[in-house]
């Protein structure tokens, strides 16, 4: 009789573990997909940078913390190269990429873009080290110079650059290693966004010339999105739509110096 009931004990146990062992791996991979993973770029401030701390910080790092809150979801935020971010977001490796991207027709057609900062551009900063060429006020004014200038790939400067045969274009994956290469001379000038503020105070050596954008011009800045995820881009969506209204994009643009006008 000990016997049976000590079977019956054991059967009880093993029992109550089966559905435990059954239980968790679904509990672990919903918490795992509640996570919204923001994709990056590094040294790109005042939108995102490491501190001395090894923490990341910038207006898109508080902005996406504040998306977090607003959809009280977790989130967790990777660095990458621009190249890598884009091929991130096709394969699904991230959720969102976030680093100042510009919105235009063709990005549109390829991701889903939400707005959170920025009332567009028209030109773009061409970045020069100590000395600029005389009379330079367009691309169009660099025939006949055979200046090669540096990129972030798959970016919106990228593209326009390359509509100009006259010019070189060398990609580069971040602004720290573009820096190097104009400080060394292994590129002649580079192409930066808006936000290139922070970047100027930091290099007096920097000469910026503002050259029109044409059609490329842009119309602020989106969280772009897989075309497939329509559920999280209608959830970001609300989320932004919230912290316009309250506020907290305005107060972030305050903090992080970027008055509203910045665009990649």
């Amino acid at each position: 009789m000990n016997s049976v009931r000590l079977y019956s004990l054991f059967g009880c146990i093993f029992f109550i573990l089966f559905l435990s062992s059954c239980r968790n791996p679904s509990t672990s991979y919903t918490q795992i997909k509640k996570t919204i993973t923001f994709g990056m770029l590094p040294a790109d401030a005042p939108f995102m940078a490491v501190n001395e701390h090894g923490e990341y910080e910038g207006f898109d790092v508080d902005v996406a913390r504040e998306i977090g809150k607003v959809l009280d979801r977790p989130i967790r935020i990777i660095d990458l190269g621009m190249a890598e971010l884009f091929i991130a977001l096709d394969r699904k490796k991230i959720d969102v990429l976030m680093c100042g991207l510009s919105i235009t027709t063709q990005r549109r057609e390829r991701f889903n873009l939400v707005h959170y900062q920025g009332h567009g551009v028209k030109t773009f900063p061409l970045v020069f080290w100590n000395q600029a060429p005389a009379n330079i006020g367009s691309m169009e004014d660099l025939r006949g110079h055979n200046i090669t200038i540096a990129v972030l790939p798959g970016t919106l400067q990228e593209g326009f650059a390359q509509q100009f045969d006259f010019v070189k274009t060398k990609a580069i994956n971040t602004y720290a290693d573009i820096i190097l290469e104009l400080q060394y001379k292994k590129v002649d000038a580079a192409l930066f966004d808006e936000a290139i503020e922070s970047f100027v105070k930091q290099f007096p050596q920097f000469r910026v010339i503002n050259v029109p954008l044409g059609d490329f011009e842009s119309h602020g800045h989106g969280i772009a999105l897989h075309k497939t995820n329509s559920e999280l881009t209608q959830q970001i969506e609300q989320a932004m739509q919230t912290l316009k209204n309250n506020g907290t994009i305005a107060r972030l643009e305050k903090a992080w110096q970027m008055n509203g006008e910045n665009n990649d």
